[in-house]
C-alpha cells in the first residue's frame, strides 16, 4: 500500500474537512456552506461512504483529502502531502520506503534469473528427459513451452541455490523470495526439486513465483510458491498477463483451474483464458479481470464439486462487482436505482469426467462450442434449483424464490427480468403476479445507503479507470494534444484535471501537458524531474504498466484512450446521480421544495449524460 493510500485509510475525510469547515449531518451525508466562494445555501457536500466531496453549487469542482487540503491551505502535493501523514501519525520514512522498493525489484530480478535457469534444464540437461518426455504426451509445442517459460528444477537439494549463489544473490533474498527453506537447524535447501516448473507472473508480465508439478506419485501433486513481497496468490491469476490482449479483443475471459488447461488454450488459438492456480477466485481476481472484460466464464467441472465452485463464484463475483448503481427511469417518469452485476456471468459446464485440457487436446472445435454456449448465471440456478430443490412443496417454492430473487433484482433489463421471471413461475407453478409481488415488494426491504467497504467498490472501478487512462497516455504522450480534438468531434467536452479523483493521475498529466507544449518532452521519462520525488515511484509503476500494454497502432491507442476517459465519465456520473438521489430525499424531507427543484433539473441532466455516453461507447468500441 503506497502512502498516499495509507493516509486515506487512516483518516476520515468528515474529520479532516470538519476541522475547516462546520459540517452539519444532513442524513448519510454532510453539508455545508462552500469555503471556496461566498454563497448563503450550502451546496458543498462531503460524502463519508466515498470519501469525497464536491460543490454543486458555482464551483462545481470536488476530489479527496489531498485535493481538498491543496485548494484549503494554497499549497502543492508534496506539502499537502506532508500535513496529511502528520495527521495521521504516518512518518514519511522515504529511505526505508526506497529499501523496500529495491528489495522488491531485486526480488523480482532474482526470480527472472531463477525462470532462466529452470528453462535451460529442461532444454538442455539429461536428467530434465523424464520431464520433456511428460509435456511431450501433454501434447505441448516447445514455442508453447517457451513463451510460458517452462522449465525444470533439478532433484538436489542446492541447484538453484547454488546457481543463485553465483550470481550475488544471498540465501536471506532467496528465503524472502520462497525460492529456498530454512530450516530451523540453519540449513538452506531448494524448495523446488525434481519438478516441472511453472512461472507464475503478475501483471506486468514479470516473474514473481513458481509452481512446480510432481513427475511421479509424489505429494503435493503443485507445490506453489508462499507470499512473498511480491506475490499474493488471492490477488495473481496464471496466463493473465499473457491473456490480456486477448481479452481486450474478445472482451470477456475463461477461468479455468489448472496451469495446463492455459497452456493447451492458448496453444489451440483461444488465449483469452486465465487460471485461478488451485484456489478460490477472490474478489480481487474478478475485479482484475473486469478491467479488460464485460464476460467472465467459469469453466467448472459437470460434478457436485464443480457446481458448488460455480455457485461460490456467483457469490464472491457479486460481492465484488455488484455494486454498480444505475439510475432509470420507469414508465412512470419515476427514477428508479438499482444495483448491476457489472459484467456478464457465465457458467461453461464441462463434460462429464473431461477438464479443458482433455477437451482442448481432444476437439478445439468442441472447446469453442462450449465457450459459446455458457450459460448465464440465472439459467444456471435455475437449473441448480431443478435439480437441488423440491419445488413441489410449499417450503421448496419459498427456498427456491429465496435463491432466485436476489439475483434477478439486480437485472435492470426489463426484456430479460420478465423473461427469469416467467421462467421462475412456471418451474414452481405459481401466479406471475404473486411471484413479482413477492419478490419486488414483500420480500424486498428498502434498499439502505451502501456502507463504506461496499461503496468503495465503484470509487475502486473508477481508481483503475484513471490508472488505465494515465498508463495509456504514458506509453503513447503525444495523443494528449490530440485527444482534445477528438472528443471535440464527438461532442465531448475536454479532458480537465479535476475529472481525475487521484491528485497523483492529476500531477502526471499537468506536468506531461506542460512538457508538451513546450516541446521539452524527449522521453515519458523526462517528467520525473518535474514531479514531486513523493510521487515518483508511483509514476515508475504506471510505466512498467505502460510497457506492458499490447503494440497497436496510434488511432486504435487514441480510440482506447478516448473509451477509457468515457467509461470514467460515465462511471462518475453514475456516482454523481446516485449521490443526487440522496440529496433529494432530504430536501423533500425538510419541505424544501426551490432545493428539490433544483436538485431535480440536475438529477435530469445527470442522466441525460449518462443516456449519451451509454450510446456513444459502444461506436467508439466497435472499431477494436
Amino acid at each position: 500500500m503506497s502512502v498516499v493510500d495509507e493516509i486515506k485509510a487512516r483518516l476520515d475525510i468528515v474529520d479532516v474537512i470538519g476541522a475547516y469547515v462546520p459540517l452539519k449531518r444532513s442524513g448519510k451525508n454532510y453539508k455545508a456552506l462552500c469555503p471556496f466562494h461566498q454563497e448563503k445555501t450550502p451546496s458543498f457536500i462531503v460524502f463519508p461512504e466515498t470519501q469525497t466531496w464536491h460543490c454543486f453549487g458555482a464551483c462545481h469542482t470536488g476530489g479527496d483529502i489531498f485535493t481538498f487540503i491543496m485548494k484549503r491551505e494554497g499549497v502543492d502535493f508534496s506539502t499537502a502531502l506532508r500535513l496529511l501523514a502528520e495527521r495521521a501519525g504516518i512518518t514519511l520514512a522515504e529511505a526505508e520506503e526506497d529499501t523496500a522498493a529495491q528489495l522488491r525489484e531485486r526480488l523480482r530480478e532474482m526470480h527472472a534469473a531463477a525462470a532462466a535457469y529452470y528453462q535451460d534444464i529442461l532444454q538442455r540437461h539429461p536428467e530434465a528427459q523424464a520431464a520433456r518426455d511428460y509435456l511431450r504426451r501433454r501434447g505441448l509445442r516447445a514455442e508453447t513451452l517457451q513463451a510460458f517459460q517452462i522449465g525444470y528444477a533439478l532433484n538436489r537439494w542446492d541447484g538453484l541455490l547454488t546457481y543463485l549463489h553465483r550470481l550475488g544473490y544471498t540465501e536471506e533474498e532467496m528465503v524472502q523470495g520462497g525460492l529456498v527453506i530454512r530450516q530451523e537447524n540453519g540449513r538452506v535447501y531448494d524448495r523446488f526439486r525434481g519438478r516441472v516448473m511453472f512461472p507464475i507472473h503478475d501483471p506486468q508480465g514479470r516473474v514473481v513465483a513458481f509452481a512446480g508439478r510432481v513427475l511421479d506419485q509424489g505429494e503435493p501433486k503443485y507445490l506453489n510458491s508462499p507470499q512473498t513481497p511480491i506475490f499474493d496468490k488471492k490477488r495473481t491469476l496464471y496466463g493473465y498477463a499473457q491473456a490480456v490482449p486477448a481479452i481486450r479483443e474478445h472482451g470477456e475471459v475463461v477461468v479455468v483451474e489448472g496451469y495446463t488447461d492455459v497452456l493447451s488454450a492458448h496453444q489451440a488459438g483461444f488465449r483469452h483464458i486465465v487460471a485461478s492456480m488451485g484456489t478460490a477466485l477472490t474478489t480481487s481476481h474478478l475485479r482484475l479481470l473486469a478491467r479488460h472484460a464485460r464476460r467472465i466464464i467459469l469453466a467448472l467441472d459437470a460434478d457436485t464439486a464443480g457446481i458448488q465452485a460455480a455457485l461460490r463464484g456467483i457469490d464472491v463475483a457479486r460481492e465484488a462487482l455488484a455494486h454498480e448503481v444505475v439510475p432509470m427511469i420507469t414508465p412512470t417518469g419515476a427514477v428508479r436505482f438499482t444495483t448491476t452485476l457489472g459484467v456478464d456471468l457465465r457458467i461453461l459446464r464441462l463434460p462429464t469426467g473431461k477438464d479443458p485440457d482433455d477437451v482442448l487436446r481432444e476437439a478445439p472445435e468442441t472447446w469453442r462450442h462450449l465457450v459459446q454456449g455458457a450459460i448465464p448465471v440465472l439459467d444456471f440456478y435455475l437449473d441448480h434449483i431443478t435439480n437441488t430443490v423440491d419445488i413441489h412443496t410449499p417450503q421448496g417454492k419459498q427456498e427456491a424464490v429465496q435463491l432466485f430473487a436476489p439475483l434477478l433484482r439486480e437485472v435492470d433489463n426489463a426484456t430479460l427480468r420478465d423473461h427469469y421471471l416467467q421462467q421462475l413461475a412456471r418451474l414452481l407453478r405459481i401466479d406471475e403476479r404473486a411471484l413479482a409481488q413477492d419478490i419486488w415488494h414483500t420480500s424486498v426491504p428498502p434498499r439502505p445507503m451502501p456502507k463504506h467497504p461496499t461503496s468503495a467498490r465503484p470509487a475502486q472501478k473508477r481508481t483503475d479507470l484513471e490508472r488505465y487512462l494515465v498508463a495509456y497516455l504514458l506509453r503513447w504522450p503525444h495523443l494528449l494534444k490530440r485527444l482534445g480534438e477528438h472528443l471535440q468531434r464527438l461532442g465531448q467536452p475536454e479532458l480537465r484535471l479535476e475529472e481525475l479523483h487521484d491528485v497523483r493521475h492529476r500531477l502526471i498529466l499537468q506536468v506531461l501537458l506542460t512538457l508538451l507544449i513546450g516541446g521539452n518532452l524527449s522521453t515519458v521519462e523526462d517528467i520525473l524531474t518535474e514531479l514531486p520525488s513523493e510521487v515518483a515511484p508511483y509514476v515508475q509503476e504506471l510505466m512498467r504498466q505502460a510497457a506492458t500494454l499490447p503494440q497497436i497502432s496510434e488511432p486504435v491507442a487514441l480510440q482506447e484512450i478516448v473509451a477509457t476517459l468515457l467509461r470514467l465519465r460515465l462511471q462518475r456520473t453514475r456516482e454523481a446521480a446516485y449521490q443526487m438521489r440522496y440529496l433529494m430525499e432530504e430536501a423533500e424531507q425538510q419541505g424544501d421544495r426551490p432545493l428539490l427543484l433544483t436538485y431535480g433539473v440536475q438529477l435530469r441532466n445527470l442522466l441525460h449524460t449518462i443516456r449519451d455516453l451509454e450510446r456513444l461507447l459502444p461506436a467508439i468500441t466497435a472499431g477494436y
